[in-house]
């Protein structure tokens, strides 16, 4: 029964079984589509994950000069506009990363394909909160290329792009995969391509590992990481560390640090993470105090002592042995040449080693 307006009862509405059943096939045509539709769009999208990055036609450039996909750089292109909500709120995100990684080697780059002057004048209202590139489109030539042939339509839209020119994410700025996938490409640790190709051979070596077939489990390792040692630079610490707690063998722990060294002299970055681990890693029989102590000489020969992470190592095993006084000296420097952002962080770390320096002298008073 149905009620019409007024609370009083109306005709009972039935349906005949003809009726039902030309319903039934519209329904399940409606269903279908709304299922199939996302599977076309993904099918008939011409740019994808892998693919080398289009160029950018750009009409206007605002907060810097004109700039094209190149290598041996990483690009966050984010498409935008200023009416949209979530754009905006995805602008103080972008905006630290440009503060933070822009020195390491990421581009961001936002593109709107409004009016120049509704963009620039959102751009200048933002100030220092919007301080990374941003292009006004030409001919929304930059969106077919990129959105279009990638099958969005919604925005913000982000793409990564590799310092091999090749898109490594497709997304939403907020998507939770994207900062780590932007710490790996500017760390150059970011290749699903080379990711897939070694995976078969890491996981035999760690299926020979959990077995103790020590001797397959290395070749498997070395394997893998002469792909491309800086990209998995991981996966040598990984063998290291089979070779120092699980094997326990000493002589090729020893030889596998010689050779990480040799290998990782001109990245401080990579060094750095040996050192914490062969000094203060959380599992002590990974440990290896003279080990880090080499790789320490070898950091103070090749890297740049205006690094603040070389600095704050060093700083870091100076006071592992005790040398107090050296360890405030190397941290008050990186303090001093660290970015503002990190700044915090090395303080809280010079306050510590000053005041372990201080405790001996005002005990003896």
């Amino acid at each position: 029964m149905v009620f019409m307006p007024g609370g009083s009862p109306g005709p009972t509405r039935t349906d005949s079984p003809r009726t039902r059943s030309m319903r039934t096939p519209i329904a399940l045509l409606i269903a279908a589509t709304m299922f199939i539709t996302p599977v076309l769009e993904a099918s008939s999208a011409k740019l994808k994950v892998g693919d080398k990055a289009p160029e950018l036609a750009i009409g206007t450039w605002i907060n810097g000069d004109a700039v094209q996909i190149e290598e041996g750089q990483c690009y966050l292109v984010e498409f935008w506009a200023p009416w949209c909500g979530p754009c905006r709120k995805s602008i103080p995100h972008l905006n630290k990363m440009h503060k933070s990684l822009g020195k390491k080697g990421l581009t961001i780059i936002g593109v709107s394909n409004e009016t120049p002057a509704k963009v620039k004048s959102f751009v200048r209202s933002k100030g220092d909160g919007m301080s990374y590139l941003v292009g006004v489109d030409k001919n929304k030539e930059t969106s077919r290329n990129w959105m279009e042939a990638a099958g969005k339509k919604g925005i913000p839209c982000c793409f990564l792009v590799g310092n091999n020119q090749k898109i490594l994410f497709i997304g939403h700025p907020a998507d939770s995969k994207l900062s780590k996938a932007i710490e790996d490409a500017v760390g150059g640790k970011f290749d699903p391509e080379l990711e897939a190709r070694a995976a078969p051979t890491l996981e035999a070596a760690r299926r020979a590992a959990k077995l103790r077939n020590y001797a397959d489990a290395h070749r498997h390792y070395a394997e893998v990481i002469g792909l491309d040692p800086i990209f998995f630079s991981d996966v040598a610490f990984e063998q290291y560390r089979m070779a120092k707690a699980k094997q326990k063998n000493s002589d090729k722990s020893r030889e596998l640090v010689v050779r990480m060294i040799g290998m990782y002299a001109q990245d401080p970055e990579i060094l750095s993470d040996l050192i914490m681990m062969l000094s203060s890693d959380p599992d002590q029989s990974v440990r290896n105090m003279v080990m880090a102590k080499a790789a320490a000489v070898a950091m103070s020969a090749s890297s740049s002592m205006r690094d603040p992470n070389t600095l704050a190592t060093l700083a870091h095993m100076s006071f592992l042995e005790e040398d107090h006084d050296q360890a405030v000296e190397l941290q008050m420097n990186a303090w001093m040449l660290a970015d503002p952002d990190d700044k915090p962080a090395y303080r809280a770390k010079l306050d510590y080693y000053r005041a372990k320096a201080e405790a001996p002298k005002a005990s003896k008073k």
